[in-house]
């Protein structure tokens, strides 16, 4: 399956962390079953300060050890994003009711 394929039919788009961990594995244009499988393995099992040390090392792109706002805007737009969705959704119920 193409990587661009299996981004949109696991309804992952353009989340930073799978395509970083995919991109850490060297998968650049098709994922097969091992490559998914070894990236869902390396979130679910990973300990805090392991999955804190591997986001940094995709984070890093550079390598030079710190992050730089760029690449610190790469991890904190989609949390942002994420927090404004959910926001957007805790709050239409209550937008519906008043109409």
């Amino acid at each position: 399956m193409l990587k661009r394929d299996f981004l949109v039919a696991s309804n992952i788009g353009e989340e930073p962390f799978p395509i970083g961990a995919l991109n850490l594995l060297g998968v650049e244009e098709k994922v097969d079953f091992v490559d998914f499988f070894a990236t869902l393995y390396i979130y679910c099992t990973l300990d805090h300060e392991k999955l804190t040390a591997f986001t940094f090392k995709f984070a890093n792109k550079d390598g030079s050890g710190y992050l730089s706002l760029e690449e610190l805007d790469t991890l904190v737009r989609p949390l942002q994003q994420s927090l404004c969705n959910l926001r957007i959704k805790l709050k239409l119920p209550n937008l519906k009711q008043d109409s």
